[in-house]
């Protein structure tokens, strides 16, 4: 039976990936209801709803994190 080497070249340990730290409020239920409709109005933008769209996307700017308000008024702008 052949013998395999399982070490790797040099002593120093393999540097980890980089992970982005993810903020805890991005987990919250709260967040993700907003991430849910902003996803769900972009569905219905899709299909020609843009008062469905409207609708969800005026949720996430009176409930919404600074970033989803920021990519909500963009997509308010977008439907016109």
């Amino acid at each position: 039976m052949p013998a395999f080497d399982l070490e790797l070249p040099g002593d120093a340990p393999l540097p980890l990936a980089d992970v982005q730290a993810v903020d805890s409020a991005e987990l919250s239920p709260a967040h993700m209801e907003m991430e849910t409709k902003l996803d769900l109005a972009v569905a219905y933008q899709e299909i020609g709803d843009k008062e469905g769209a409207r609708e969800l996307l005026d949720e996430v700017v009176k409930g919404g994190s600074s970033a989803q308000v920021e990519r909500a008024n963009a997509m308010r702008a977008s439907l016109g």
